[in-house]
């Protein structure tokens, strides 16, 4: 997945490309609807790690930067320079993980749309950057099918509230910064100052408590050249922290939505992205020794077709006097948006009593899940669930692995 999303866009965004003045409204409509639907989601799959380095942030490190202030001057200008300045810096910022995700929404179908995406660094440790705890990195950007990008932003992240780090933003920088209509902070003095772009914002939206991001809109979007969206590998090289992001999750979830025993060598493959997973057995019956339900709970959230991916569970089902089988995903989205992703993913709907059906506009390129593919509730978990089920007869519950032979339970 690295190398096909590193592919992805180095061909989204040509050198001097990139979307205009006259652009400018759908461009900030656009980034506020997808930081509604995707912004902090995703970011959020690192929480459990970020709120213990939110504790740590009032003894941040200060590294070694060649230049200090330099990439955080850059960040607030707003310019392309701001890429080159990352990638010389790069070794004070120390190990990272690596994500990415994308729009629940995407779809491979159709005419030619608009479609989501997002990569993210997650630093060790807070890092010092301008006297600002910053704990990660990410860029989000908009495709349209065999066209240039629509926008993109970057942000980072900070281990400090809004209000604090536009205190320390006005004390550094000397103008005011004000709420906008667009839910974030901005400056009316920026065009006049210099130094500080109108494109850029302080937002705490969809941010964990304690924590806010800066952003900067479609750099360098009105400049006359403007210079390619770097992938995140580009300019963090590979990961050093785990867990890693999935290889394919395209197709991995089209394995699963297949409902074919192939499903568990693809899932087999993609164990370095779920982390050392913690594995619980349930009896219906009380007998430890028969169990009716196996649930794995990732190490953090796994994306996948703008989905976040909790956990796996396999059921087998004797209550009926039939044995019955299941396997598959919980995730954080309920059923509804589910079958929306699924929807736009496939192309295709389930119709009550007929089964998956496609869609007469996706004829050409849609595709079915099989028969035996499902969505519902997770149960006793908040969330939903993508699963396959069968009778005994049709898929042997022998068949099914076992759980611990496919996940790690132990970091690596």
């Amino acid at each position: 997945m690295v190398a096909a999303q590193t592919e992805m866009v180095s061909h989204a965004f040509p050198v001097g490309q990139g979307t205009g003045d006259s652009e400018r409204g759908n461009k900030q409509l656009n980034s506020f609807a997808l930081r509604g639907a995707m912004l902090f989601r995703s970011f959020i799959a690192a929480r459990v790690a970020l709120v213990a380095l939110t504790f740590a942030a009032l003894t941040f490190a200060a590294p070694a930067f060649a230049a200090p202030d330099r990439l955080f001057d850059a960040l607030l200008s707003c310019k392309p320079e701001f890429f080159s300045v990352l990638k010389e810096e790069r070794a004070a910022l120390g190990p990272v993980r690596i994500d990415f995700d994308e729009g629940e929404s995407n779809s491979p179908h159709g005419p030619p749309r608009e479609n989501y995406y997002k990569q993210m660094a997650i630093f060790a440790k807070p890092i010092a950057i301008g006297g600002f705890p910053i704990i990660g990195y990410s860029q989000d950007y908009s495709v349209r099918k065999g066209e240039a990008l629509s926008w993109y932003n970057v942000w980072l992240h900070v281990a400090w509230p809004r209000d604090k780090v536009v205190q320390a933003l006005e004390a550094r920088t000397g103008i005011t910064f004000e709420e906008s209509r667009y839910y974030d902070w901005r400056s009316n003095e920026a065009r006049e100052d210099g130094r500080v772009s109108p494109e850029f914002a302080v937002s705490e939206m969809d941010t964990p408590e304690g924590q806010s991001i800066l952003i900067c809109d479609s750099v360098g979007a009105n400049d006359t050249e403007v210079l390619r969206l770097p992938d995140i590998t580009e300019l963090f090289g590979a990961p050093e922290l785990g867990p890693l992001p999935l290889g394919d999750a395209d197709r991995l979830m089209k394995g699963l939505l297949s409902c074919t025993p192939e499903f568990f060598d693809l899932l087999k493959a993609e164990q370095e992205a779920f982390g050392a997973v913690q594995i619980s057995r349930i009896s219906r019956w009380g007998k430890s020794s028969d169990p009716i339900e196996t649930r794995v709970k990732f190490q953090s959230i796994v994306h996948a077709w703008g989905l976040d991916l909790t956990g796996y569970v396999q059921r087998v089902d004797r209550s009926g006097g039939r044995e019955k089988i299941s396997w598959g995903f919980e995730t954080a989205e309920w059923v509804l948006k589910l079958e929306h992703t699924i929807a736009k993913r496939t192309g295709s709907v389930h119709v009550e009593g007929q089964g998956w059906m496609l869609n007469l506009p996706t004829e050409a390129t849609g595709y079915t899940p099989s028969q035996s593919f499902a969505i519902g509730d997770a149960g006793i978990e908040e969330g939903g669930l993508l699963f396959c089920s069968f009778s005994s007869g049709d898929f042997p519950a022998a068949a099914l692995p076992e759980p611990s032979d496919l996940f790690l339970t132990a970091a690596r």
